[in-house]
């Protein structure tokens, strides 16, 4: 157990110090003020691009969860977004469906009765109201 954290410990020293030796070479070739290679730095990073929350990409960030048997909504997310191993990963862009009623009409199809994928899209829609509501205080 000891041997483990101290392993552990020293990778993590390690590395950063490889980081910083890193940044330090790069840093030398710069003849900038230390203010405007702050500037330089946010400038080559572009502007923060911040994507709406929708209903499928809060149940795509669901469908990695390992807590699929106990959760119903990793399960519901896990059978839209990876079906089965065979099928590639979907991602939120291709699906046709950003609100939980849209979600809900796909996923029943042609049938009218509700079974237990409805519970599951019930259970996704309410925790997603939380959420949006908490994004909006």
């Amino acid at each position: 157990m000891f041997n483990t954290l101290l392993w552990h410990a020293r990778a993590l020293g390690e590395r950063t110090a490889a980081e910083l030796k890193q940044r330090w070479r790069a840093l030398q070739h710069v003849t900038l003020s230390l203010s405007r290679i702050g500037e330089v730095a946010r400038a080559r990073a572009g502007p923060d691009v911040r994507l709406e929350m929708t209903f499928a990409r809060r149940l795509h960030a669901h469908h990695r969860h390992c807590d699929a048997r106990e959760n119903s909504v990793t399960y519901l997310a896990q059978s839209v977004f990876q079906p089965c191993a065979g099928t590639p990963a979907r991602t939120p862009a291709d699906v046709s469906w950003p609100t939980p009623e849209e979600t809900h009409l796909v996923l029943r199809g042609e049938s009218q009765d509700c079974d237990w994928l409805c519970g599951y899209v019930e259970q996704a829609t309410k925790g997603f109201e939380t959420y949006a509501a908490e994004a909006r205080v």
